[in-house]
């Protein structure tokens, strides 16, 4: 888990949301990460071939950058469990929110 200005990124769990227009309707199936604000739950993501690989982000709410804090974030677990590589493979969200710095 890692916190940062009211966002926390976590590891998945029943009962959280899917990324929207996932598809998988399947009991006890949940995101492998979640972002969440204040305690609300604002974005999810599945992976494919391990945590290094997000195949699927989406966020709840549009324009508000949360798929961009929770990359941010999971560059910063995938730093911490010794990752060389990250791989995004598909951003549910408006253009513009990503940025390269």
């Amino acid at each position: 888990m890692i916190s940062e200005d009211g966002f926390v990124f976590r590891k998945g769990k029943k009962g959280d949301k899917q990324p929207a227009d996932w598809g998988a309707d399947i009991e006890n199936d949940f995101p492998e990460f979640v972002l969440e604000l204040r305690g609300k739950q604002v974005a999810s993501a599945r992976t494919r071939h391990g945590e290094n690989h997000i195949f699927f982000i989406s966020s709840f709410e549009w324009n508000k950058g949360y798929c961009t804090k929770f990359l941010e974030l999971w560059e910063k677990y995938a730093k911490e469990k010794g990752y060389s590589e990250i791989i995004v493979s598909y951003v549910d969200t408006d253009a513009g929110h990503i940025s390269i710095y």
